[in-house]
């Protein structure tokens, strides 16, 4: 292996943001770790979509209006708030608030390793605490004051 190999290529700088590891991959898009760049940045999480989609106007009209839908949710703490839109050479970019936890994933991942259901009581507050996000999101209005009908399409 040459000396060059062993180097890591480093972030993907798109606009005022670094992209690190991937979180999470779905259908049409990856989430990566990112970082505002600057003696301030601070941590979010960036949604790239899939480059094949990126020529596919049905597959960049649902990303655009997931954007436009999500910035329209009022603050709320079960709503992770978008932070920025940019579309570059590079792709498509949704940047949101990075929220630092274990996924529920790892969680039932390890209450099976442990041979032990997670306990009632946290299933109760993840639940609820999903239910309240989703109230909130259906509960969006647009700008004539009426709400939008929203209906989520992927809850994870």
């Amino acid at each position: 292996m040459s000396e060059a190999a062993k180097i890591p290529a480093g972030p993907l700088v798109i606009g005022r943001y670094a992209l690190f590891d991937e979180l999470a991959s779905g259908g049409m898009a990856t989430v990566h770790l990112g970082r505002v760049l600057g003696a301030m940045g601070r941590t979010v999480a960036v949604k790239r979509l899939h480059a094949h989609y990126l020529k596919d106007a049905e597959f960049v009209a649902m990303f655009m209006d997931e954007a436009r839908i999500v910035s329209r949710i009022p603050p709320h703490p079960n709503v992770v708030p978008m932070v920025d839109l940019m579309r570059t050479d590079e792709g498509l970019f949704l940047v949101i608030e990075y929220v630092h936890g274990e996924s529920l994933s790892r969680l039932l991942r390890d209450q099976r390793k442990l041979g032990k259901p997670v306990p009632p009581k946290i299933v109760g507050s993840i639940v609820s605490g999903v239910l309240h996000g989703l109230h909130a999101a259906h509960e969006t209005k647009g700008r004539d004051g009426k709400l939008v009908d929203l209906v989520h399409r992927d809850v994870s």
